[in-house]
């Protein structure tokens, strides 16, 4: 495999865990493709799409019998997987659903959000439910989220531009004052509901509803995501992982042969390992130590 570039990905679950990428093709034909990492075998789907696949996530409904992997364009285009039975399908969201920035699997159901506090959940029928935010108004400037975490067994927060955090519950949205006003781009919560934000600048907030800390980090760069797994919470720049403990950014140093990753851009938990997705390449973390797959 070659790919031109890596846009995203998901690590789907059902008896193991199986990476599954969205992978953009080169121009004229500029598009995505999608393939599956099995043990050391790339596994590449028929189908393939003419927009960009920025964002993708992978569910059990608790009704279902096959997994579902769902990937998305920004324009609201989407592409469905079945993985049990190798069935793939393409379509669009309504209209109204536009500037996606990500997706997450939380609650039962696929979640998207985007700009202009856009929220949107799949069930498991297929059918899409706007729960939205309240969109900006004018004196709020531009507005949006950048990314979506499941906090309880019936909550989600909601990050995003101008340093927004917001959290959801049956009652509805509640925005909270996060002490920052950094664009934020990435959002993980630890086991008790402990939330982590992260952003431009180098920017981090950690805390839970009604109770933020801003972090003042040394970072010149921009933090694009961050993930709890097996205990620990990561964190990536464009060109870096970290890992965040007791309030101190550190530099992640556990790679094999002492191979770093040269970009970075998303990172993606399983239940046995969590993925480092850049646009050149991806790193997996795996029994403490980080290593390449391609």
């Amino acid at each position: 495999m070659n790919p031109s570039a890596f846009l995203t990905g998901c690590v789907a679950h059902k008896g193991r865990d199986v990476p599954i990428f969205s992978v953009a093709t080169l121009p004229p034909n500029a598009g995505t493709v999608f393939f599956a990492r099995l043990e050391s075998d790339w596994i590449r789907y028929s189908v393939e799409v003419d927009w960009a696949a920025i964002a993708m996530a992978s569910i059990q409904y608790s009704n279902a019998v096959d997994l579902l992997v769902v990937a998305f364009g920004v324009q609201g285009q989407f592409w469905e997987l079945e993985p049990g039975r190798s069935a793939q399908r393409i379509g669009q969201l309504p209209e109204e659903v536009t500037d996606i920035t990500n997706a997450v699997a939380a609650l039962d159901a696929i979640w998207i959000c985007g700009m202009d506090r856009i929220t949107w959940k799949r069930d498991s029928n297929g059918k899409w439910h706007d729960y939205s935010a309240p969109p900006g108004t004018d004196d709020d400037g531009v507005v949006g989220f950048s990314a979506l975490a499941q906090t309880g067994r019936d909550s989600l927060v909601a990050v995003g531009w101008r340093g927004e955090i917001w959290w959801f519950n049956e009652s509805g949205w509640d925005k909270q004052d996060s002490g920052s006003n950094a664009n934020f781009n990435g959002v993980t919560a630890k086991p008790h509901g402990e939330v982590v934000v992260v952003g431009d600048r180098g920017a981090i907030v950690e805390g839970s509803i009604g109770r933020w800390q801003a972090y003042a980090t040394s970072a010149a760069f921009n933090l694009q995501d961050v993930c709890y797994f097996d205990g620990e919470v990561f964190v990536c720049s464009d060109f870096e992982i970290f890992v965040w403990r007791d309030g101190v950014l550190m530099p992640e140093t556990r790679f094999a042969n002492h191979e770093r990753p040269g970009s970075c851009m998303r990172l993606r938990t399983g239940k046995q390992f969590l993925l480092c997705i850049g646009e050149g390449g991806v790193f997996k973390f795996y029994q403490g130590v980080w290593g390449r797959i391609i």
